[in-house]
């Protein structure tokens, strides 16, 4: 499966999310849990955005697999897979769902340590807040690099998720007086990561390969 990595510097037209086959996500016309009346802000569809993809390599024939569980307190339900057939907008998937404390606050860690020492590599200042609920996590990045806040890059975040989305939020290059800049972005598990060994395997199998991408990407800023 090939990966464009000059889609980092495109400038898209919506925020859209990729799926495992490097096609755009198909949003059903009766979104899942809640209604989503989403449509880009402004400020999103002016940043430069890549929404990321998992390792698996197919398309998957939806006619084989289960119906679609949409509610996030029952069993069987996949975030990842819900957002990537019915949904448009991570913020309110991420919204509706509950806490479920043990898997979230064992992902928030994960996703710290994997993603924060890279990026204080551009900026030893930068912070992270990362709070996670059933299948979705959202990653606030507060910085001044615009790097960090204005482009949503593979690595490091996005590799670590079947689907990505940012929500550009109070960025430097929206409002460059800002006392404290940052930018959202939402993280979908599904089915095959969000155990930690499939975490793991995920973040194992697919981040490395895009991290000399990302810092190229950051040297011409």
């Amino acid at each position: 499966m090939a990966i464009i990595v000059g889609l980092i510097a495109a400038r898209l037209t919506r925020v859209t999310s990729i799926n495992t086959d490097g096609a755009r996500a198909s949003v059903d016309a009766t979104p899942a849990v809640p209604s989503s009346n989403h449509s880009p802000s402004a400020s999103a569809t002016s940043r430069k955005a890549v929404s990321s993809r998992s390792a698996s390599g197919m398309p998957k024939d939806s006619s084989s697999e289960p119906p679609l569980e949409k509610d996030p307190r029952r069993p069987g339900y996949d975030a990842a897979r819900v957002f990537g057939l019915r949904m448009d907008s991570a913020k309110l998937l991420f919204e509706a769902e509950p806490r479920d404390e043990s898997w979230a606050r064992q992902r928030e860690s994960d996703i710290e340590a994997s993603a924060l020492v890279e990026f204080k590599n551009l900026d030893p200042d930068v912070r992270m807040e990362i709070e996670c609920r059933t299948g979705t996590c959202r990653v606030r990045v507060h910085s001044r690099n615009s790097y960090l806040t204005d482009v949503m890059a593979h690595f490091p975040l996005t590799c670590l998720a079947q689907f990505a989305q940012p929500d550009f939020g109070d960025s430097t290059s929206e409002n460059p007086g800002a006392k404290d800049p940052f930018s959202d972005f939402y993280l979908m598990f599904g089915a095959a990561t969000r155990s930690s060994d499939g975490f793991a395997a995920q973040r194992a199998s697919t981040c490395a390969r895009y991290r000399d991408d990302w810092l190229r990407g950051a040297s011409t800023q």
